[in-house]
């Protein structure tokens, strides 16, 4: 749980994460491949791009909520209560995993949110969405075991700062990892990687574009937490901090 000093209700940020949810949804809905095809490259480097830095930003924000009164051993998908922060964490993990399995071309048993080319559009957009957003209690299982945790361990030390340098750092660091990682990947070869590379060039080509998209889903929770007052401390608190 979060000090007094730093702590927020869920309520005074649901708006920022009914954002980041938003934002998480649209870039999984790329994921299908016929809605994948009809955007242009720079589109789906953009959401490549986007998607750790925001999420790193919707830890910090998670980090910080205060639920209220727990039981001790409670799991942390039961202490969770706010509805936009579990979209919000669902819809970015299950981003990441549709991510990794069709670029690896894995799946888990019956569980592939990638249907048979051979079948008609309906019933293709039926299946992948039935393995994407049709899982969510399971996603959402898998958000709070694996992410949650991740995130209020890099999000802890950073909450002694100023919120917005705290914001700023992170929104670099997951631009820096993930530009990294794109252009580690493009000195490689072979088809595993083929959708990456053309995302990675689609940058280089367009970085204005690219980075535009990149800047306004990133700084757009940003901005609504700065509407909200979320990056502006109490005098009160910050004394408290202080001391």
């Amino acid at each position: 749980m979060p000090s007094d000093s730093d702590s927020l209700q869920p309520g005074r940020l649901a708006p920022i994460f009914l954002l980041t949810a938003l934002i998480h949804g649209a870039a999984l809905v790329t994921r299908f491949d016929v809605i994948r095809d009809m955007l242009p490259e720079y589109v789906h480097a953009a959401v490549l791009t986007t998607q750790l830095p925001l999420l790193l930003i919707t830890g910090y924000f998670e980090s910080r909520l205060d639920y209220g009164p727990a039981m001790p051993g409670f799991p942390v998908w039961m202490q969770i209560r706010s509805r936009p922060v579990k979209w919000s964490l669902t819809l970015a993990f299950t981003y990441l995993a549709v991510f990794a399995l069709q670029t690896l071309d894995w799946s888990f048993g019956p569980i592939d949110p990638t249907p048979p080319l051979e079948w008609p559009t309906a019933q293709r957009a039926q299946w992948f969405f039935t393995f994407t957003f049709g899982m969510a209690f399971a996603n959402y299982l898998a958000a709070t075991s694996i992410l949650v945790p991740a995130l209020r361990v890099i999000s802890k030390p950073l909450r002694r700062l100023p919120t917005l340098v705290a914001l700023l750092l992170l929104a670099a660091a997951g631009l820096g990892l993930s530009l990294a990682a794109l252009q580690a990947i493009a000195v490689r070869n072979g088809p595993l990687v083929a959708e990456l590379l053309a995302a990675y060039e689609a940058a280089r080509r367009d970085p204005v574009l690219a980075a535009g998209l990149s800047l306004a889903a990133i700084l757009g929770p940003a901005l609504l937490a700065w509407l909200s007052g979320a990056l502006r401390r109490k005098p009160t608190e910050a004394a408290r901090t202080d001391s």
